[in-house]
Formats: C-alpha cells, structure tokens, sequence
C-alpha cells in the first residue's frame, strides 16, 4: 500500500472511536465523502448478465417462481377457510331476544340457524358453570 492509500484509510480504533462518539462519527463521514466510494468493475453489467443466462441460475429463479405461487395459493386457502369460518360464526350467533320471537311468530318451524344457536347457549352455560366451578374449588384450595 502506498502512503496516501493509508493516510485515507481508517484503522480498527478510528472505527471504533467512530460507533461511540459522534465528532469522529462525522469525521468519518466527511473522509468518506472525500475519497468517493468503491468503483465497480468494468465488467459488471456484463458477468452479471452472462451469469443470470446459465442454467443453474435459470433453475434456481424458476423454482423461486413455483415456491411463490404456492405460497400464494396457501395464503388465498387460508383467507378462504378463514371468510368461511366467520361466515359460519356469523350464522350460528344467538339472535336478540325480539329477533328470537319475530322468528318464531312467521315460522312454524324452527330454523336451523335457531337450533344452533340455542344449542351454543346451552354449551356456553355449562362451560361457565364449569368454569365457576373450578374456580370456586381453586379459591377454596389457597384458603387453607
């Protein structure tokens, strides 16, 4: 290396001196924009060019091609399952109480919607008195 080559180019410490304190952060700022940066070889355009035209690397783009078009039909079966799922949440939630009635004044039978929502209650009652139940036992427990 010549001298002026290392005149410019900063040692281990200066770097260091650099990332804790900001004068020779700008210090090394402004040598930075003095010198320029790194040129590129001549050849640049043209390897990478003649590198994106061989096969391995044709291979390799197509594959990454395929991976995201899977990832993309998982994604539109996700969102699919996921409307499905809220469409079916939305059929079974319990209606009002006035809606409940509406229903049953024009309505010789009951819907299925009905019986599913009522069935729901009944589960959701009995998880909550389980529920209540174990926390009772619980409370009972750390009493002693």
């Amino acid at each position: 290396m010549d001298r002026q080559t290392q005149n410019h180019t900063p040692n281990l410490s200066f770097l260091a001196d650099a990332s804790r304190n900001s004068f020779y952060a700008d210090q090394l700022a402004d040598m930075v924009e003095t010198q320029g940066l790194i040129k590129a070889p001549s050849n640049l355009k043209a390897s990478i060019l003649e590198r994106s035209r061989q096969m391995d690397v044709q291979l390799i783009a197509h594959s990454n091609r395929l991976s995201k078009k899977l990832e993309l039909f998982t994604y539109g079966l996700k969102v699919s399952v996921a409307v499905s799922c809220c469409v079916c949440f939305i059929l079974t939630t319990p209606a009002t109480k006035k809606e409940m009635r509406f229903l049953q004044l024009f309505s010789d039978y009951t819907p299925l919607h009905v019986e599913a929502t009522e069935k729901l209650q009944i589960w959701a009652e009995r998880l909550l008195e389980f529920s209540d139940q174990l926390w009772d036992r619980e409370g009972l427990l750390h009493d002693e």
